[in-house]
């Protein structure tokens, strides 16, 4: 009795699924290389616009001969912002940390990562899914 009480509820498996997992890699492994390019290529032109948007010029407000002189110290992509002002500082908090953060730091990131990810393989001269993704 105690034995043939358990059969009743046993079912058989549904047959295996691909694990979403290997699809989303999969997928990953090949957007890889053209992502890689195109991080390489637009990086340094927008690390020098980041940079270069943050730069701040000094003018003179007061007429020539007059004294003291007045300066003014503006932003040289957005001249209607004085440096010193709160405008500035909430652009400089929201935007160019962010921007930083996000391309300089993070595409070192990247980098670093995946060369820790196939160091193994390419030091031992294998040819793995990642090392070919990331050979360009």
């Amino acid at each position: 009795v105690g034995v043939g009480m358990g059969f009743s509820q046993w079912r058989a498996l549904p047959a295996p699924r691909p694990l979403p997992h290997r699809a989303v890699a999969a997928g990953l492994l090949e957007v890889l290389p053209a992502t890689l390019i195109l991080i390489y290529c637009f990086v340094p032109p927008i690390n020098a616009y980041i940079f270069r948007f943050w730069r701040c010029k000094l003018y003179t407000t007061s007429e020539p001969g007059e004294l003291p002189i007045e300066y003014n110290e503006v932003m040289v992509e957005e001249p209607s912002i004085l440096c010193a002002s709160e405008e500035h500082d909430s652009i400089f908090r929201r935007y160019i940390i962010v921007s930083i953060v996000i391309w300089p730091v993070g595409s070192m990131a990247l980098y670093s990562s995946l060369l820790f990810a196939c160091y193994k393989p390419l030091h031992a001269k294998l040819r793995t899914a990642l090392t070919r993704a990331s050979a360009f």
